[in-house]
């Protein structure tokens, strides 16, 4: 029997001239490997263009002649201002758009 590291010897010896007979270099296949990478990592970034999550505020899905909810609508003979002189109650705001609530 032929003990393990001299068959590993053995079969990198005839991989080595296998290579050397056809011409191929180790430097020149890496290199050639990496720019490949590279060329197909360059193209998936491309091809793969980044999906769009949100058709935008206030566009809403389906079709808004479809929609039978509430809408809002504006009725200016009888508006009045329902916080006007009303107490709120505000106890601290870390950010401005916590508002005092009305009390």
């Amino acid at each position: 029997m032929v003990p393990w590291e001299r068959y590993q010897a053995m079969l990198l010896a005839q991989v080595l001239r296998q290579r050397s007979r056809l011409g191929l270099d180790a430097t020149k296949g890496e290199a050639a490997l990496k720019y490949f990478g590279l060329l197909s990592l360059a193209f998936l970034s491309v091809v793969a263009s980044p999906q769009q999550y949100t058709r935008g505020l206030g566009v809403y899905p389906g079709d808004p002649h479809q929609y039978d909810g509430p809408t809002l609508t504006v009725d200016a003979s009888t508006y009045r201002n329902l916080a006007l002189h009303r107490p709120a109650y505000q106890s601290s705001a870390y950010d401005y758009n916590l508002t005092a609530q009305l009390v």
